[in-house]
């Protein structure tokens, strides 16, 4: 009987936790192979961030900075030289927690059209 009563508990347990609101926002970027492309994340707090799911493939800089006093994240991608074609980058943020419970996590998918 208790084990029955821990396996419920545990499965509406791991129900509750995966029951994250999220969103998936595209952007598609029509540029220049040699520009360096920077995005503008925004601000995030001490229990919210931001980092790469998804590496773009051909790319010379993909990366995230982050400015530690003012909170603010910057997604920087430059293309390897020479590259034309598409290439997809995934970002994942969370924002809104309050420590004790998640935030709301969203997934940003850059598509970057590249010409010479």
């Amino acid at each position: 009987m208790i084990n029955r009563s821990m396996i419920v508990w545990l499965v509406l347990i791991l129900v509750s936790c995966n029951n994250i609101d999220s969103k998936t926002i595209e952007k598609n970027m029509n540029s220049s192979n040699t520009e360096i492309y920077e995005y503008d994340l925004g601000f995030f707090g001490d229990e919210e961030g931001s980092w790469i799911h998804k590496q773009a493939k051909h790319f010379e800089i993909s990366e995230i900075k982050r400015n530690h006093n003012t909170g603010q994240h910057l997604y920087i991608y430059k293309p390897k030289e020479g590259f034309t074609g598409t290439d997809v980058v995934e970002i994942e943020t969370n924002k809104g927690s309050n420590g004790a419970s998640f935030g709301t996590k969203n997934l940003l998918k850059i598509v970057f059209n590249l010409s010479d």
